[in-house]
């Protein structure tokens, strides 16, 4: 019997016998979908989360029914093995007692049915009861019992057969509901147990039926809670049904009603609130069960299914409209229906559900989330909660497979997106919490189909301001969901930021998160961090995708791969979208110069090549039509210019829209929607009347004329504004405008039925501009035209949305370029205001990922941002500071003791040393805060270590530092802190003031609370890897670490007097560790030193010029400078500039050099000593050799390593280093050297060093002078071989006697030209074979035998080492040749060695040294290595040097009677006398014999007693075989006798007259006969006159 309707929607009474015996009800599921009201009260008030679940403790209560049990179910014949299926247990004890099952499940239904009067006949206990008078429901359970007894297993059964009994008891009317509830337990049983399942005998139809027989339940009402369970087994029965084994074969009809029923069930207000949750929960339970199958579907290729043409599906939701007023598609029927024909095997043989009922499903959730009006808003909204809780299942099943199922895809486009746009706008959080959630996950799913619904949704939605809070921070986390998909951010930069079509969504979401990041009120909201965590995920993707390695290099490797084949070269995606952005940037610039004025526009548009240079009309229509982002208003302003270009561009753009077939009002809606008419009425007549003309030409229809398209458009923009604007308050009538237009088709009416469809559509559909963003965005309140949006936006974008590669790609740099600077100012931001430490960390790790973006991509700028950034946060903390008090504290103090200023320093260095190469001006921000750690004394000892000379034996030179350490050990007792040496090692004072302001300094510092945790932490930062490791760096950070380092030092170049012992800063004493640091930097990466060393030059030439006064910082100034000559000399590069520096030493100020002459004097020895042989200018020599020669007067720690590098350079392993170049400055040295060990106080000092003593007696002074003399003496002879070396090796090789001509000292050089007007002599004849072969003759006793024995060796092992590089060629190593100017030069070297001995021989001021200097000068004139072949040479030799030097010795020691000094001239005169002889085939040639043979006679008078026959020593003895043969060799030679006719006088008389009175048998001998004694005698010599000393003479 059918029920009627009750009041509660669910129950409706029977028959009045029903009535007596039990209250009854007939619960027809179909019932309740015919009285569905129009609002759904309480239906989502327990949703939660995205699902919008139910209550815990609703779902605690129907665990038992919704909660899937873990299956193992049967094989596919359903015998033995099981099998998994989703929603079923399966065991094998199960099947093997299926027909015991079944049959205990009949004895129950069974037993309630006995419970029900109608079914208890108590008569058949007392008479039998025919089988017909029993119920059919009885019977056929009955049947169905004896029908099993011969089967064992079920599966040899026809499962309809077994199943139609319990379906029975379902779908009848007259049962209660504790039957129908034992009936449908039954099923659930059998279900689970898998008794149903693909190989079971008719299973689709089995399925089919159960499905369709449940959804048409109906039984009488017991009690309201007892038939809610049985709603809730009916509930349960469709899942398990679904989710069965064979629940795959349902059809699509079978799950379409599963999803009604269970929508019907749990939108009813009178049921309770738990059974609409558990319905709900039922409902997402099948949703996601259908939609799991994706996979299946798309192994069998069934998604790509077009489900137009399929058949219809029936709608429970066909009475309602879509959001633009037309009915659905598909109208509900009412009821499935009774009848046989629709439970047929034609329904049940359906084929299995698929893409027709997923189409369907998610068809008519979409339409739950239609946000239209409604009697109950509640109701409402709880229907949207669920339809977008739905949707998400959906979205969140099919993952990316969505995007193979265009259907879905085509719903998903239209009406799932505009129904969410709608309800973004509502003020419901949950509702906007599930559209953001439905928003992410349909982005993930199906962006690819997405392009203008996420430019759409990313405008209105997450970008758009509102006035409220919650909604913004909802927005902001549906936001940072998105930035936390890395692969999403790539495709929203290719895909709209490099579309000129599109909006820059990626630079606007940055936009927007760094805006929403800085804090208004100063401290950090929930916003502010939600802003930052967005931020933060963008940069941690884009940090991420750099771990495959520098992409820098990587571009560059691309751009050489691809230049390496111009003509296949095909520029990379990266590179198109690059050029692609650049072109937009330029578009955005012109939109942005026309919107402002479009006339004065086109000269901007000109010169960047939008236009061509002679404007036309064609170019600037093109212009107007395809530029994006220009101002619509603008473009119609223009068009209706009078002017003659305006009006060929207004025809032109005209004549771009085709207005075939179209009616007017369509072809004016069209043609209006891309500008907006100028408020101008003659404006805009023109642009109308270019329309009517272009209109009338394309559809003229009943128009007679262009004129009558012109007045009927002018009407229809008239009658537009009319109907829709709201100030109008009289609106036209259709009458009327049929009225206005009579007459105006050539004095015709038009037809009434034109005039009216004109107006019903303006009526209709107001005429208006094409929808954009900045409509949807303009009036929140007003809903946006969905259709008319995509269409607009959809004809734009003429690029499809494509996949961008992986996040490894170069884009990472074109999308980090886009924001960087936003995103660092909102870090810094956030860093200076939060003080929560979490956030802080957060912050810090946003900064190193954005220095790793930095370093990988080659942003050096950016870099250095990111540090500038950073120093000044850490400067604010400092700043911000109140633990410190100023006047107990050192200022810099500040810059440590703050925690956020410890994190900041930290972040800094941290950041720093792992991205060193990227340092460019942040190099001065470091070292700015490393001079503030130096000030407070807190830098590690590593870093303050210097390098420095020591003495002779190795140990440090003293200074007032030490002096300052000692008195500090010294007051602490020797216990003092430690580290103290190493702190303390950069302190300098001048005085002992200063030495106590710094150790009172440092004293200060060590006592301050926390200073051992403050020296850890500055060690935990690694300052000394980061400044000391510095040959890793690229070649441009050391650059700009170079720079950097410079002008951090550059305070040293400011000093002036005593300003140093005045510094309580300490930017004295940081500038010289900046100093150090530079040249550690220098000597560090010396193979590359070129890239640096011009502006170190200079610096170093600055400081060295500003010394003044002695001070530390000019100590460390000179050190360094030598420091870096003697590692840097071999550069050939800088070698001219390092030596320029040294020539800045001399000139110092006489106070500086005498401070640091033993620090100078060590490093010029170790220069020497390393690379004398890259000293290659004369002046550099002049330079070196007159520092040493200084330094030879001041205090041993001086004099002493000076002497050592003249040893050096003239003992046999230096002397290759000694040349024409600096020959003289080492003999004018060395001569320095003798003068200052006859200083008595000197002597005195180096005597008592020598000896260890305080003091030294006058013995032991002369003793040391004796000594030092000799050890100089022998120095000099060692530069004289170095001399005799060269001629001797040259002189074994010449084949032409050259000529000499002399040479003034100052030109003494290589390759000097002999001085002008100098005549040079005749070539001499080749010295005799005696003189050449006679070397060496006896010796003073006072010569010892080991002087001659050295002699000898050093003599031979020269002769034997130049032998050996002779072959090679000249001795290149002295810097001459053998040309005459060579030659010249020698022989000036020569002279300048033969008057420095003699000088010394002679001179009673250096009468300790005479023998030796005798002995040198013995070798210098005598030696047959040194052969010197020039007449004039020799003249010069003795008229110069050796008689003016030796005649007045001779002459007061012939007067004084000293024998010691008669010795030393008889030996002198022997020597000259030899010189004489050995020259004499030489100087006989020259005019001047006479006056040098006079002079020599002269010297032989002043001793004539010493010489006489009866007294003669072995000296004079040697003196008159030596005359005898000098007389011989004259006399025999005409060369003689032509010289004595010339000069006029009688050489011979004369020269009888001198011998005569010594040796008057030599006379007889050699003189001849006639020879004529002179009438007067000869004159006495004559001393040279004495000339003006040049300056090499002052010298010495």
């Amino acid at each position: 019997m059918q029920s009627t309707p009750s009041e509660d929607h669910l129950i409706s009474p029977k028959s009045s016998e029903a009535a007596t015996e039990a209250s009854r009800i007939d619960c027809n599921i179909d019932q309740i979908r015919q009285e569905r009201p129009e609002t759904v009260s309480g239906m989502a008030a327990g949703v939660k989360g995205k699902e919008g679940g139910i209550p815990s403790q609703a779902e605690e209560s129907l665990n038992s029914f919704t909660t899937p049990m873990k299956q193992v179910t049967s094989s596919t014949d359903g015998a033995s093995s099981c099998r998994r299926y989703p929603g079923t247990v399966i065991m094998e004890s199960c099947i093997e007692n299926s027909v015991r099952i079944v049959k205990g499940e009949i004895h129950n239904v069974l037993s309630l049915m006995r419970l029900n009067r109608r079914y208890n006949h108590g008569a058949r206990f007392h008479r039998e009861v025919p089988a017909a008078a029993e119920s059919p429901l009885v019977r056929g359970l009955k049947a169905l019992h004896e029908e099993l007894g011969p089967y064992t297993n079920l599966q040899d059964m026809d499962t309809m057969a077994w199943l139609r009994p319990f379906l029975d008891v379902i779908e009848s009317a007259e049962t209660s509901g504790p039957i129908t509830g034992g009936a449908l337990s039954s099923l659930s049983k059998f279900l689970n147990y898998g008794f149903i399942h693909k190989g079971s005998p008719r299973a689709a139809e089995s399925v089919c039926r159960i499905c369709r027989i449940v959804t048409r339940c109906r039984f009488e009402r017991t009690d309201h809670s007892g038939d809610e369970v049985v709603l809730v087994r009916i509930l349960q029965v469709l899942l398990d049904c679904l989710r069965s084994p064979a629940g795959t074969l349902l059809s699509d009809q079978n799950v379409w009603d599963m999803v009604q029923s269970c929508f019907d069930i749990g939108k009813q207000q009178r049921l309770s609130e738990l059974l609409q949750k558990t319905a709900e929960h039922m409902l997402m339970q099948v949703v996601l069960t259908v939609f799991a199958r994706f996979s299946q579907l798309q192994a069998s290729g069934e998604l790509s299914q077009d489900v137009v043409g399929s058949r219809p599906l029936r709608s429970s939701l066909g009475s309602e409209n879509d959001a633009n007023g037309s009915a659905n598609d598909q109208e509900a029927d009412g009821s499935l229906g009774d009848d046989e024909e629709s439970l047929g095997l034609a329904a049940d043989v359906a084929p299995p559900y698929g893409m027709p009922c997923m189409f369907k499903i998610l068809e008519f959730l979409c339409q739950l989330t239609h946000a239209g009006d409604s009697s109950d808003p509640v109701g409402s909204e709880q229907t949207r909660m669920l339809g977008l809780s739905l949707v998400n299942v959906v979205l969140e099943t099919g993952g990316r497979q969505l995007s193979a199922c265009p259907a879905l895809v085509g719903v998903i486009q239209h009406d799932l997106s505009r129904n969410l746009l709608q309800n973004s706008r509502t003020n419901n959080l949950q509702i906007l919490s599930l559209t953001l959630r439905v928003v992410f996950n349909m982005f993930n799913s199906v962006r690819e189909h997405m392009k203008v619904q996420l430019e759409v949704f990313f405008n209105s939605i997450h970008l758009a301001e509102s006035s409220s809070y919650e909604t913004r921070e909802m927005a902001l986390e549906s936001l940072v969901e998105f930035c936390k998909e890395p692969q999403l951010m790539v495709d929203i930069y290719t895909n709209y930021d490099c579309d000129v079509q599109c909006t820059n969504l990626f630079e606007d979401m940055c936009k927007y998160l760094s805006k929403n990041t800085f804090p208004l009120s100063g401290s950090l909201n929930a916003l502010n961090q939600l802003s930052l965590e967005g931020l933060l995920a963008i940069v941690r993707s884009l940090a991420e995708a750099c771990d495959g390695g520098n992409m820098h290099e990587q571009e560059e490797d691309e751009k050489t791969d691809e230049g390496s084949d111009q003509e296949l070269a095909v520029p990379s995606t990266a590179e198109k979208l690059r050029h692609q952005k650049q072109h937009k940037k330029r578009l955005a610039m012109a939109a942005e110069q026309f919107n402002r004025n479009p006339k004065k526009s086109f000269e901007f548009l000109q010169s960047t090549g939008f236009l061509p240079d002679t404007l036309d009309a064609e170019s600037l229509c093109h212009f107007l039509l395809n530029t994006p982002g220009l101002d619509r208003t603008a473009i119609g302003s223009y068009l209706g210019e009078p002017d003659e270009l305006a009006l060929d561009v207004l025809e032109r753009y005209v004549y771009s829209f085709d207005f075939t077939d179209l009616a007017l009002a369509d072809a004016l809606r069209r043609f209006l929607s891309s500008f907006r008419l100028p408020g101008e009425s003659q404006k805009i007549a023109r642009i109308v009347e270019r329309f009517a003309g272009h209109y009338f030409s394309q559809s003229p229809g009943p128009l007679a004329n262009a004129d009558t398209a012109y007045i009927l458009s002018y009407a229809i923009i008239m009658l537009n504004t009319d109907l829709h604007n709201h100030q109008v308050k009289k609106k036209m009538t259709k009458e009327d405008f049929v009225k206005m237009n009579r007459g105006i088709n050539d004095n015709q009416d038009l037809p009434f039925a034109f005039l009216s469809d004109i107006y019903d559509s303006i009526a209709t559909s107001e005429i208006k501009m094409s929808e954009d963003l900045a409509d949807v965005n303009a009036d929140s309140n007003a809903e946006p035209r969905w259709d008319d949006l995509l269409a607009t936006m959809g004809q734009k974008y003429r690029n499809a949305f494509v996949a961008a590669p992986a996040m490894g790609s170069i884009h990472g740099r074109d999308m980090f370029l886009v924001a960087w600077d936003r995103i660092i100012s909102a870090f810094s931001v956030v860093f200076e205001t939060t003080e929560d430490d979490k956030v802080l960390r957060k912050t810090i790790e946003g900064f190193h990922d954005f220095a790793k973006i930095c370093s990988s991509h080659g942003l050096h700028d950016e870099f250095n941002k990111l540090i500038a950034t950073l120093i000044k946060s850490l400067y604010k903390f400092a700043e911000s500071s109140d633990a410190l008090k100023p006047l107990e504290e050192e200022a810099n103090w500040i810059f440590v003791r703050n925690h956020k200023v410890q994190l900041a320093a930290q972040a800094m260095f941290t950041i720093s040393f792992s991205h060193a190469d990227c340092l460019r001006d942040g190099w001065r921000a470091l070292l700015d805060y490393v001079a503030r750690l130096h000030r407070i004394k807190a830098l590690p000892a590593s870093l303050l270590e210097r390098d420095d000379f020591v003495d002779l034996q190795g140990r440090p030179l003293l200074s007032s530092t030490d002096v300052a350490i000692n008195l500090l050990h010294r007051e602490a007792g020797g216990g003092g802190r430690a580290g103290v040496r190493s702190i303390f090692s950069y302190l300098w004072g001048s005085g002992p003031a200063a030495v106590e302001q710094k150790k009172n300094t440092f004293t200060t510092c060590l006592n301050m609370p926390g200073y051992e945790e403050l020296t850890a932490w500055v060690a935990s930062l690694k300052l000394e890897e980061l400044l000391m490791n510095t040959k890793f760096l690229s070649n441009d950070a050391l650059a700009s670490l170079n720079s950097a380092l410079i002008v951090s030092s550059s305070r040293l170049i400011s000093l002036d007097g005593g300003s140093e012992a005045h510094d309580p800063s300490g930017s004295l004493e940081t500038s010289i560790l900046f100093l150090e640091l530079l040249t550690n930097t220098a000597l560090a990466n010396q193979q590359r030193i070129s890239l640096i060393w011009q502006p170190l030059h200079v610096h170093f030439q600055q400081l060295l010029q500003s010394i003044q006064y002695p001070s530390l910082s000019s100590e460390r100034i000179v050190v360094n400078q030598l420091r870096l000559c003697l590692r840097l000399a071999p550069v050939d590069a800088i070698n001219a500039d390092l030596m320029e520096g040294v020539r800045c030493i001399p000139s110092l100020p006489a106070s500086v050099l005498k401070s640091l002459a033993d620090r100078i004097s060590v490093g010029l020895l170790t220069l020497l000593r390393a690379n004398a042989n890259n000293i290659k200018q004369r002046e550099d020599w002049r330079s070196i050799l007159s520092l040493l020669q200084e330094f030879a007067s001041m205090a041993p720690s001086a004099s002493r390593p000076a002497l050592e590098s003249m040893s050096f350079l003239l003992r046999e392993e230096g002397r290759q280093h000694i040349s024409a170049l600096n020959f003289d400055f080492c003999q004018q040295a060395l001569l320095g050297f003798i003068d200052s060990l006859l200083d008595p106080n000197v002597a005195r000092q180096h005597a008592a060093l020598a000896l260890n003593k305080p003091t030294c007696s006058g013995a032991e002074v002369r003793k040391w002078q004796q000594a030092a003399g000799m050890n100089i003496m022998e120095l000099m002879y060692c530069l004289f071989l170095r001399l005799r070396t060269w001629k001797a090796a040259g002189d074994d090789k010449r084949t032409v006697v050259l000529t000499y001509q002399p040479l003034g000292p100052h030109q003494m050089s290589c390759g000097a030209q002999a001085p002008a007007g100098e005549t040079p002599a005749a070539p001499a004849a080749p010295a005799p074979e005696g003189a050449q072969g006679h070397v060496e003759h006896e010796k003073e006793a006072t010569r010892s035998i080991a002087s001659l024995a050295a002699e000898q060796t050093t003599s031979s092992s020269v002769a034997i080492g130049v032998e050996q590089t002779w072959e090679d060629g000249p001795d290149s190593n002295f810097g001459l040749g053998y040309s005459p100017e060579d030659e010249q030069s020698w022989c000036n070297l020569w002279m300048l060695c033969v008057k420095s001995f003699c000088r010394l021989a002679h001179d009673d001021k250096f009468s300790l040294l005479s023998l030796p200097a005798l002995e040198s000068l013995e070798r210098a004139l005598l030696s047959a290595d040194v052969y010197v072949p020039y007449a004039t040479a020799w003249r010069d030799c003795y008229d110069q040097i050796v008689f003016p030097i030796v005649s007045s010795k001779f002459k007061t020691a012939a007067n004084a009677g000293q024998t010691q000094a008669e010795i030393m001239c008889l030996n002198t005169l022997l020597v000259l006398c030899k010189s004489y002889r050995n020259n004499l085939h030489l100087i006989i040639h020259l005019p001047e014999l006479h006056m040098l043979w006079l002079r020599l006679l002269g010297l032989i008078e002043a001793f004539k007693l010493r010489i006489r026959a009866t007294k003669r020593d072995p000296i004079s003895n040697e003196i008159v075989q030596v005359l005898k043969e000098m007389l011989q060799a004259m006399h025999s030679d005409p060369q003689y006798q032509k010289v004595q006719q010339s000069s006029g006088q009688d050489m011979w008389a004369l020269t009888a007259t001198v011998i005569d009175a010594f040796c008057p048998d030599l006379k007889g001998e050699i003189m001849p006969v006639n020879v004529k004694r002179p009438t007067t005698a000869p004159p006495p010599p004559q001393e040279a006159p004495h000339e003006k000393p040049n300056e090499e003479e002052k010298q010495s």
